[in-house]
């Protein structure tokens, strides 16, 4: 099961880059506030609306 799971990551990495976007994104400081809850959503909302868009 293992090795079907690498190659799929695999394959999925070389077609998107997910290395490079799993980088990105550990280096990527999210500002706090108070309202921090609602700022993660806020940004989820809009990235669901952005898929919807775009398909």
């Amino acid at each position: 099961m293992k090795k079907y799971i690498k190659k799929v990551y695999s394959y999925f990495d070389i077609r998107f880059k997910l290395t490079d976007i799993t980088q990105f994104a550990k280096k990527k400081k999210v500002p706090e506030h108070k309202y921090s809850i609602w700022y993660y959503f806020g940004g989820i909302c809009l990235f669901l609306f952005f898929i919807q868009v775009i398909t």
